[in-house]
């Protein structure tokens, strides 16, 4: 719903940075009574890695279907036991031979999704690229969010100083398009022309956003950094679907092939996990 919802705004010529921005700044002031200034300093780890996962979203859907935007992004489930063995060293499990081959699986599920791109020279090649750096951010941001600090602090809270964190890179992100790219300014007359409906989709989007983020608070605190990756799992297929019936979006059969090997990396990436389950 996020994917396609940005799409569309993007469309109508919001910039990726106003877009981010502004659900941010909802967010944060539907989280403000909960508002804790001594968690600001141990959340700018947390909230960089929020913000750059969502920004590098949003500038991927400049130039790429939301479709492929949701296949891309949901790699931080395989990307997450890598992240923690870089992160933690010989604290975190050792890297097996079946998360080695969810990697490779992946890969060959990226280069064939961008291979025509990649060959034509399409913008969408950019955007397939933002798309995966956004995977990485989520998936470090999954990993940092198991550390024992931000277990101890209440989730709404964490929350709350999270978005004002987010809030302030997104603005600065907005302004610096503004700033810096030709006429700038005249780009935030897309809002201004999609009228009430804008900022009507971007309240909806920032609902979605703050309920993620106060459920993944939550949830992450009954189970690993690497379970909690089971979850993001049909994400791409929902997103695929819905850029299908709400865009108009279509994925060639090379894509089709390249997303599905993209969906194998992820289930052999927990297929451990599954057997354990069966077995016990």
């Amino acid at each position: 719903i996020n994917n396609v919802g940005v799409k569309i705004l993007i469309n109508n010529g919001v910039t990726a940075g106003i877009t981010v921005a502004m659900r941010f700044i909802f967010v944060a002031l539907f989280f403000s009574p909960f508002f804790k200034r001594p968690l600001l300093r141990i959340s700018l780890p947390l909230a960089l890695l929020s913000f750059g996962g969502n920004a590098c979203l949003a500038i991927a859907l400049k130039t790429t279907t939301s479709g492929r935007t949701s296949f891309f992004s949901s790699l931080a489930v395989v990307f997450i036991p890598f992240v923690d063995r870089l992160k933690n060293g010989r604290k975190a499990a050792a890297i097996d031979r079946q998360q080695l081959l969810s990697l490779l699986f992946c890969l060959t599920g990226i280069f064939f999704m961008s291979r025509a791109a990649l060959l034509s020279g399409h913008p969408s090649i950019r955007g397939d690229g933002f798309a995966t750096l956004a995977s990485l951010c989520f998936g470090s941001y999954t990993v940092t969010l198991a550390d024992p600090r931000y277990g101890k602090a209440d989730a709404k809270s964490l929350t709350s100083v999270l978005r004002v964190w987010s809030c302030l890179f997104g603005v600065s992100l907005a302004m610096s398009e503004l700033v810096t790219k030709p006429g700038g300014w005249g780009n935030v007359a897309g809002a201004i022309q999609m009228g009430w409906g804008a900022f009507a989709m971007l309240g909806v989007l920032s609902c979605f956003l703050a309920l993620a983020a106060i459920f993944q608070v939550y949830g992450q605190r009954r189970v690993t950094s690497v379970d909690s990756g089971i979850i993001y799992t049909v994400q791409p297929v929902w997103g695929a679907l819905l850029g299908y019936l709400v865009l108009g979006e279509k994925l060639t059969r090379e894509n089709v092939f390249g997303a599905a090997l993209i969906m194998m990396g992820i289930v052999v990436a927990q297929l451990k996990k599954i057997r354990a389950a069966r077995t016990a």
